[in-house]
């Protein structure tokens, strides 16, 4: 059966009009892709955060200070320099100089203005430098200001406790506000979209479609590493959770593998670092990581929680305490079962008596006392 040219036609029409339905079908679930992935979560964030002036941005600082400075470590003359990352910002507002001396960078099309906020430790101004360490912004202190304010946010009463002077010195210079460096890469509206659709067609590209309709992520199998590492926190509703990641390799196994159990610890001190323990766990036979929630750090009752691990099975000098413990909790020497030298040892002082077992004087040693009247007996103290 021929066609005729006109029935030509109309099978042509049909053939292209299937082939331009397909494409505008691809494009149109390549489109949808793309507005599913886009994060408005992360959008919604940035704008709640944005920031209209110069008072704005010191005040983020600020924040910035009271979040990192009480983490960084205790030594006075360590400067902590700390990403704040991404800040959306509009330009209406700043002050000429400042928008001026901003220095762009660009990558793929999406531009961002690189800044460092540092407070002078002497003349506690808040100074703003472009990428190139160019000063283009200063705000002077508030008149009542202290640079105890960080120390005080986190112990109200720390004038009022009893410490010694010196401790209150250290306390505060420990928490002195310059001791962080914050950089900021600055990000106007049009460009934080560019950079969430960026980052939405990633992280499409890292996924792969399950065959039921969901979406597996790449699985995550951790760093290797060659003692116990932190390699992740995160903040959960029901707490903070941590990946420790410990030497592992399974073509060896249990060769040149970590296979002991972890102790977890907490403080919330960096002066003195008493821990308590709060988990101890087996290690995976099949991975170099594991993850434990900290279900306590959930509230305001505990604002700062600091984390260490230790090798809950290790005991070097065999006196009874591992020797995690003896480092985060007890303070004893974990190659000397008699830290302080004084017959007792640490087992004995810790476990049993509860004193000091870096401190001789702490043992209360044996006395002699009369009871009843002219009969000497001996009573060991306590």
């Amino acid at each position: 059966m021929r066609l005729s040219l006109s029935g030509r036609y109309i099978s042509y029409f049909l053939i292209l009009t299937i082939i331009l339905g397909s494409f505008l079908i691809a494009s149109s679930d390549k489109e949808k892709t793309t507005i599913n992935a886009f994060n408005h979560d992360a959008y919604e964030l940035y704008r709640s955060q944005q920031v209209n002036n110069l008072d704005e941005l010191i005040i983020n600082f600020d924040y910035q200070q009271l979040t990192f400075v009480p983490i960084a470590p205790p030594d006075p003359e360590y400067v902590l320099s700390q990403s704040a990352g991404l800040l959306l910002f509009t330009t209406k507002d700043f002050p000429a100089s400042f928008i001026t001396g901003l220095v762009p960078s660009e990558s793929d099309n999406i531009t961002v203005y690189p800044i460092t906020i540092a407070e002078d430790p002497t003349t506690r101004e808040k100074k703003v430098y472009n990428v190139y360490g160019n000063e283009i912004a200063v705000v002077a202190p508030r008149p009542d200001y202290s640079k105890d304010w960080i120390a005080l946010d986190i112990n109200s009463n720390l004038y009022t406790s009893g410490y010694t002077s010196d401790y209150i010195e250290d306390y505060i210079q420990y928490l002195d506000p310059a001791r962080l460096v914050v950089t900021y890469d600055l990000i106007l509206k049009n460009d934080l979209i560019k950079y969430l659709l960026k980052q939405a067609n990633e992280t499409s590209s890292d996924t792969t479609d399950s065959g039921g309709g969901g979406i597996i992520m790449m699985a995550y199998n951790g760093p290797a590493v060659t003692n116990l590492k932190f390699t992740c926190m995160e903040k959960l509703t029901n707490g903070i959770r941590l990946t420790l990641a410990y030497p592992f390799n399974l073509p060896t196994y249990p060769t040149n593998c970590y296979t002991n159990k972890i102790e977890f610890f907490t403080c919330t001190n960096l002066l003195d670092i008493w821990c308590a323990s709060k988990a101890i766990t087996n290690v995976s036979s099949s991975t170099n990581w594991i993850e434990w929630v900290d279900t306590e750090a959930v509230g305001t009752n505990n604002p700062i929680r600091f984390y260490f691990a230790g090798n809950a099975d290790l005991d070097t000098d065999g006196d009874g305490l591992k020797d995690a413990r003896e480092r985060y909790m007890y303070h004893s020497s974990s190659t000397n079962s008699d830290t302080d030298y004084d017959g007792l040892d640490d087992y004995e002082e810790c476990i049993n008596r509860h004193t000091d077992p870096t401190n001789s004087d702490t043992n209360l040693p044996t006395a002699i006392i009369s009871f009843p009247a002219n009969t000497l007996r001996w009573v060991l103290m306590p």
